[in-house]
C-alpha cells in the first residue's frame, strides 16, 4: 500500500505492484460486509503517491494528478505527469495546493486547467497549512509566510535574522495562531499579524525528545492541528499535545 485516506467507514488506498505496472486505486468498505466498493487502474509513473479527499473528490498526487469521484471511482479529470510540481500537497475544498521551489500553484480540481500561483519566489519545503479565514501559511528553510489563498496577498513573514535566527519547520493552524515545529521546539505566530509576524512566544515542552545542540529534523515529526490543540509524535514513540489558542 503506497498511501491511504479514510472517510467514514471507507478506506481509500493505492497499491503499487513492483515491475508489473498494475498500479491501482481502491475503495474498501470497513463496516458491514467489509466489501470492496471500487477498484480503478492508476497509470502514474511516480514511485510514491499521496491521496487527499474533500467534497466527494479523491485526488491522487504522484508525478501527475488524478481526480476521481469518491463514491464510485469515476475519473473526473487529471493533470499529466510532469505538468506541475506538487510536493506535499493540500486539498482545501475544490482547491489543490501544490508547493514547489518557486511558490504555490493552486489548481481548481473541478477544472484542472484553471491554475494560479501565489508566494512567488518562495522555495516551499514543508506542507502548507490553511486557516479558517482563508490564509495559507508556507515555510521555506529560513522563513514562514502567510498569504491570502483567494487573492495571493502577503499578510506577514517571520523576521529574516540570518543563520541561527531562522524560523522554519512543519506547520499547523491552531486557534488564532500559526504553529511552527522546528528542530528544537515550537514557535507560534499570530495569524492576525501584518508585516513582520507577531511571535507569541516559543513553546518548548519539557518532554521535547532532543538534547541541546542536537536538533531534530522537522520532517521526521508527525504533526497535526485540531481546533485549539496540536499533536506531535516522534520516532522514539513520544507523543506530545500542546494547547495553542
Amino acid at each position: 500500500m503506497a498511501d491511504s485516506v479514510q472517510s467514514g467507514g471507507v478506506l481509500y488506498y493505492v497499491t503499487r505492484a513492483t515491475g508489473t505496472g498494475a498500479d491501482r486505486i481502491l475503495a474498501h468498505q470497513l463496516t458491514g460486509k467489509h466489501s470492496r466498493k471500487w477498484d480503478k487502474p492508476w497509470d502514474d509513473p511516480a514511485p510514491e503517491a499521496e491521496l487527499l479527499l474533500a467534497e466527494g473528490r479523491l485526488v491522487a498526487v504522484g508525478d501527475g494528478v488524478t481526480i476521481l469521484k469518491s463514491g464510485d471511482g469515476t475519473r473526473l479529470g487529471d493533470i499529466g505527469a510532469g505538468d506541475i510540481t506538487c510536493r506535499t500537497p493540500v486539498l482545501k475544498g475544490k482547491e489543490l495546493l501544490c508547493p514547489g521551489s518557486d511558490g504555490l500553484t493552486v489548481v481548481d480540481v473541478t477544472a484542472p486547467r484553471n491554475r494560479r500561483s501565489i508566494a512567488a519566489g518562495v522555495d516551499i519545503v514543508y506542507r502548507p497549512a490553511v486557516s479558517r479565514d482563508g490564509k495559507v501559511v508556507v515555510s521555506s528553510r529560513t522563513r514562514v509566510y502567510a498569504f491570502g489563498l483567494a487573492d495571493g496577498r502577503q499578510y506577514w513573514a517571520t523576521y529574516d535574522g540570518g543563520e541561527g535566527l531562522d524560523v522554519a519547520g512543519r506547520l499547523a493552524v491552531a486557534g488564532d495562531n500559526a504553529v511552527v515545529v522546528g528542530g528544537y521546539g515550537i514557535n507560534a505566530f499570530a495569524m492576525a499579524s501584518t508585516g513582520e509576524a507577531d511571535d507569541t512566544g516559543s513553546r518548548l515542552p519539557t518532554e521535547w525528545p532532543v538534547e541541546p545542540g542536537d536538533p531534530l529534523d522537522p520532517a521526521s515529526i508527525s504533526f497535526v492541528g485540531r481546533g485549539d490543540a496540536v499533536f506531535l509524535s516522534f520516532g522514539d514513540g513520544t507523543v506530545i499535545s500542546v494547547y495553542a489558542p
